[in-house]
């Protein structure tokens, strides 16, 4: 498959040919076909941000098709159109047993080190972490539902605000979605 991979700071994303990725235990295999290009990504690659290890393959806002089931994999079927959760837990912790897998101990987040992500023709995903996205919603819906989870977040977390003056700084598509 063909990848866009991070080489070093600063330097241009390439791209490159890969193996193509085969499922293990509770994953699936994604043919992506939408995936966004997030501020996050752009930072960790300019050398004046959080670093990220050379080769990976970057992409935690996307969206794609099932096209392998890994063994296990019972709720999920080749063919459904999903996005999935940017990130993975070990799956058996306290912490991802009561739903909060970003705080587990092994916390790993797509394309930063983790496993690799969207700018790639296939990428892996947990099954448990993955969205079925009905048919209302296409391809390019499911690469933003991260980025608009993120604003929905914040907006819960602030609470109650009508009537109220709030600042958001930054218009990316967080920002922009916070002041809907």
């Amino acid at each position: 498959m063909k990848a866009i991979r991070y080489l070093k700071p600063g330097a241009a994303l390439a791209l490159a040919e890969m193996p193509d990725p085969a499922p293990g235990p509770g994953e699936v295999v994604l043919r992506i076909a939408r995936c966004g290009i997030c501020g996050s990504d752009l930072e960790m690659t300019s050398g004046k941000g959080a670093g990220i290890a050379p080769g990976c393959t970057l992409g935690h806002e996307f969206a794609g098709e099932v096209v392998a089931l890994g063994a296990g994999v019972h709720d999920l079927q080749i063919g459904r159109r999903v996005t999935a959760m940017p990130f993975d837990g070990c799956g058996t912790c306290d912490r991802c047993t009561a739903g909060r897998p970003n705080h587990c101990r092994e916390f790993r987040v797509h394309g930063c080190g983790g496993r690799g992500g969207g700018y790639a023709e296939y990428s892996l995903a947990s099954a448990r972490h993955c969205i079925e996205l009905p048919d209302s919603l296409g391809f390019e819906d499911g690469a933003l539902i991260e980025p608009l989870s993120v604003a929905l977040h914040g907006a819960r977390m602030a609470g109650a605000l009508a009537g109220k003056r709030v600042l958001v700084l930054g218009a990316g598509p967080i920002g922009l979605a916070a002041t809907w």
